[in-house]
């Protein structure tokens, strides 16, 4: 009869590591897309710098000519 209650919280603990684990998979796809995601919106940043920049530089020929 003392066995049932330390099995219980046996039972109970590697049920919470196995949520924890589950857990700490999902926080980890999570951060994998967010760095997937912020390296697409810096290139499109830069692209877009680039593009604001070629655009003025024309803008300014235009005018001079």
């Amino acid at each position: 009869m003392s066995q049932e209650p330390t099995r219980l919280l046996d039972d109970r603990i590697a049920a919470i590591i196995r949520r924890v684990k589950v857990l700490a998979a999902e926080r980890d796809e999570f951060e994998r897309e967010n760095g997937e995601l912020r390296s697409r919106l810096e290139t499109q940043e830069r692209e877009h710098a680039r593009l604001r920049t070629v655009l003025d530089e024309t803008a300014r020929e235009l005018r001079q000519g």
